[in-house]
């Protein structure tokens, strides 16, 4: 069964993520993760979204079994 991975982290941003995001180099951002893997282990894609603290809120639903 493949499986994936999510972690949250809350940081100050990079000097070019704060240009990109057009914030000050002070504010917080939220950097969102995530890493599939297929059962064996091997890796199929991974991606890191980089978001102005300020202005998101992340909600999440899922099945508890």
């Amino acid at each position: 069964m493949a499986c994936a991975r999510e972690w949250l982290t809350t940081r100050r941003p990079t000097e070019e993520e704060a240009r990109l995001l057009d914030i000050d180099p002070g504010d917080p951002v939220l950097s969102l993760g995530i890493a599939v893997h297929q059962a064996s282990g091997e890796p199929i894609i991974a991606s890191v979204a980089v978001l102005p603290g300020g202005r998101h809120e992340i909600e999440d639903t899922y099945p508890l079994r």
